[in-house]
């Protein structure tokens, strides 16, 4: 088994009155949000896993993770 680590990157946008926490896979071309940055980020955590499974299941390239 591989073990991937995708970047995330978290930023604040606001919505009205009220801040979310949108976080990005740039590697993936995904992202998700949250009330708080740990809610963004397990959200997020959770697209990345569908997102790979979906992947191999469907025969497709899991992308590598980018770093730079």
């Amino acid at each position: 088994m591989k073990i991937l680590n995708y970047r995330i990157l978290v930023e604040k946008e606001k919505q009205g009155k009220n801040a979310v926490f949108v976080a990005h896979v740039p590697s993936l071309g995904i992202s998700d949000f949250g009330k708080t940055i740990d809610e963004a980020v397990k959200n997020t955590e959770k697209a990345i896993k569908l997102y790979v499974e979906t992947l191999k299941e469907t025969g497709n390239n899991i992308p590598e993770p980018a770093f730079s």
